[in-house]
């Protein structure tokens, strides 16, 4: 009996986690690589996006180097929804809905 509650509860942690999705918005413009390799470990964890509200180029770049290619960087502030969207549809697939 201990064994199936600790099945049930390694289990249920388990799906607990399947809803997460990490969005980190930021405006660094670092280029060290510790910061890209943190990314690389959260998203063993949990689907994790990388986000910037920026026009600026350098920032963007740096965004992309980060997190991704396929990182969204709306603009402007009132771009923010379209973005936050756009990544929600882009994980939602992960996420079990039994």
């Amino acid at each position: 009996m201990e064994r199936l509650n600790k099945q049930k509860s390694i289990d249920k942690a388990q799906f607990d986690q399947v809803g997460s999705l990490v969005i980190f918005i930021t405006d660094s413009t670092t280029q060290e690589d510790s910061t890209r390799k943190a990314v690389l470990e959260a998203r063993k964890k949990t689907p994790f996006e990388g986000l910037a509200i920026s026009s600026d180029s350098e920032i963007k770049n740096c965004v992309k180097y980060h997190f991704g290619e396929d990182s969204v960087i709306p603009d402007t502030i009132k771009d923010l929804p379209k973005a936050l969207v756009k990544i929600l549809q882009r994980n939602v697939t992960r996420f079990k809905t039994e």
